[in-house]
């Protein structure tokens, strides 16, 4: 979970807040077709709330295959930026509705750098809103979220993390590049696990989108997660 790390209120060091950040501006995009596919080149400005000097900014290229997946690959680049980051990674907003989430990966509690002592590589699921079923989830191979009836998407993030987080309008799910440690305890230890965001340069990720319909998952998926 993107909470707010004990360490840092202690020894009075500043991190971007809020965490989820939305962009500012669209400073980019571009659309072609190649080979039966659209895609989509998008530069997004996202702005430090507070110091309009720092910022990161995100290009996006979204491949939209025929048969409905969509290749994301994403480079994000801060921009005089200074304190320090919780997590750095791209997010969509999922609809409230989507509420079962499951996944193949480290689990069931979430992890952190110098905290993952109890996750365990396996399938697990859980309902949002469950306790234990935010944070930071590590080396996830396949991930999905969906309502009740079926419908939703699945994630293929490449082993790395994956990140849901509860929003006002909705649920965040992030692929997380950059996690930074919790402390070694509710009191405030200072974790080795920071991250300065002046030393920051560019970070890179990719994840792959699979639309699930209600009745028609994809074979692999329904023989991980059913349906």
């Amino acid at each position: 979970m993107v909470d707010r790390r004990q360490y840092l209120e202690k020894m009075n060091w500043q991190y971007w807040e809020p965490y989820l950040l939305s962009p500012v501006a669209l400073i980019g995009q571009n659309i072609e077709e190649q080979s039966g596919a659209v895609i989509i080149r998008a530069v997004y400005q996202f702005l430090r709330p507070g110091n309009a000097e720092q910022q990161i900014v995100a290009s996006v290229v979204y491949e939209i295959n025929n048969s409905g997946t969509v290749d994301v690959a994403y480079t994000l680049q801060p921009e005089n930026a200074r304190d320090f980051f919780l997590e750095l990674g791209l997010g969509l907003l999922m609809p409230e509705q989507y509420t079962e989430i499951q996944w193949i990966g480290d689990g069931f509690h979430a992890s952190y750098p110098g905290k993952s002592a109890h996750a365990i590589r396996g399938v697990y699921a859980v309902q949002a809103g469950e306790p234990h079923a935010y944070g930071n989830r590590a080396n996830i191979d396949l991930a999905s979220i969906s309502d009740s009836a079926g419908n939703g998407v699945s994630l293929l993030p490449g082993g790395s993390d994956i990140s849901v987080e509860a929003a006002e309008d909705g649920i965040f799910v992030t692929n997380n590049l950059l996690v930074s440690g919790r402390g070694t305890k509710p009191t405030g230890m200072v974790t080795g696990y920071l991250i300065p965001a002046a030393r920051v340069q560019t970070v890179s990720g990719e994840f792959t989108l699979v639309p699930l319909t209600a009745g028609n998952w994809p074979g692999l998926i329904q023989k991980f997660f059913g349906e």
